[in-house]
């Protein structure tokens, strides 16, 4: 495997942020990203996967670059709108985004036995031991937070047909509209009766216009909206080093060490688990669909065992209601 690239250290929160609000990460070192299993075998497909790992590492910046639309400023724009970014200008988020290094493995022992072909029956062990090699070899501090070392990606044939159905440009940035500036600090009960007089003008007078006027077209999405649709749908297989570690020493574990991460989440995993605020306890962050049940599992950023509960006892309401002595 190559070296890993390294960088100049880049703020991720702007100056006027206070201090104990700065991000001090372990991706500070150098960059940040994952190591990517190929398990789409065969020379015939070089081609396709070479691409669908590019489209991965395009989607997965433009992920980063949006976020200086998303947070942590979407409070402050309003205020001081001076302070947003223009999509033209170069901001941090940008620095971030071009510290994506992914490492691809295109070969690694017992390859040829990774099966993911069944629904809900995949079984990525052969990736998880070439990653626990990869990593013992390192003799790294496993115990710190760096998802480099914590995670890998793994991509078959039914996540590269995903990536080769994203488009192969991601969309330009668009800057949020701005409403109006809220009011500024209250000067005095009067001041506050004048506003709430003119705030209820405000209302009926668009109240009237609404009754008048035609209703308006639902508004259509921005490019930027189906874009963040497509990061919501598009997932890859995400592996947990730690969870690997149990199955193969045959702990009791409720979950695979493997389960489906959507793009959009990349994000927590990496960065927000560097941050402290995302647990390291795998099976915190193991969601069964709502759909399929638990054949299907997703890895989120909070709330997995609420969500997981909350479908068991529905799922278990929805058969009771269905047997004999309940119809009776």
């Amino acid at each position: 495997m190559a070296s890993i690239p390294v960088f100049n250290s880049v703020e991720l929160y702007p100056d006027f942020r206070p201090n104990e609000e700065k991000c001090e990460v372990e991706w500070r070192r150098g960059s940040w990203g994952f190591t990517i299993y190929r398990a789409v075998p065969g020379q015939e497909h070089d081609v396709r996967f070479a691409e669908g790992v590019r489209r991965l590492g395009e989607w997965m910046r433009w992920v980063i670059l949006v976020r200086r639309y998303t947070e942590p400023d979407m409070n402050t724009w309003p205020r001081c709108p001076e302070l947003m970014p223009q999509p033209h200008e170069h901001d941090r988020w940008d620095d971030v985004a071009a510290r994506l290094w992914n490492e691809v493995v295109e070969h690694y022992p017992n390859a040829d036995q990774v099966d993911s072909t069944e629904l809900g029956e995949e079984d990525f062990a052969p990736v998880g031991e070439a990653f626990l090699s990869w990593v013992d070899q390192l003799g790294i501090d496993t115990t710190r937070l760096n998802a480099r070392y914590d995670f890998c990606l793994i991509i078959d044939e039914t996540v590269l047909q995903m990536l080769e159905g994203l488009p192969a440009e991601t969309p330009p940035l668009e800057a949020p509209k701005l409403g109006p500036r809220p009011p500024p600090p209250s000067l005095g009960p009067e001041e506050d009766i004048r506003r709430e007089k003119a705030a209820h003008r405000a209302r009926l007078a668009a109240k009237r216009a609404e009754a008048i006027a035609p209703p308006a077209p639902p508004p259509s999405k921005s490019d930027q909206d189906r874009a963040k649709d497509l990061c919501r749908e598009t997932w890859v297989w995400i592996l947990d080093r730690e969870t690997m570690e149990k199955y193969q020493e045959g702990e009791d574990i409720e979950f695979p060490p493997w389960a489906r991460i959507r793009i959009r989440d990349m994000y927590a995993a990496w960065f927000d688990r560097a941050k402290g605020a995302v647990p390291d306890d795998w099976e915190q962050h193991i969601q069964e669909d709502r759909h399929p049940w638990d054949t299907i599992r997703w890895w989120v950023c909070s709330g997995a065992r609420t969500a997981n509960e909350v479908l068991r006892r529905y799922r278990a309401q929805a058969a009771a209601a269905t047997t004999p002595e309940h119809r009776s």
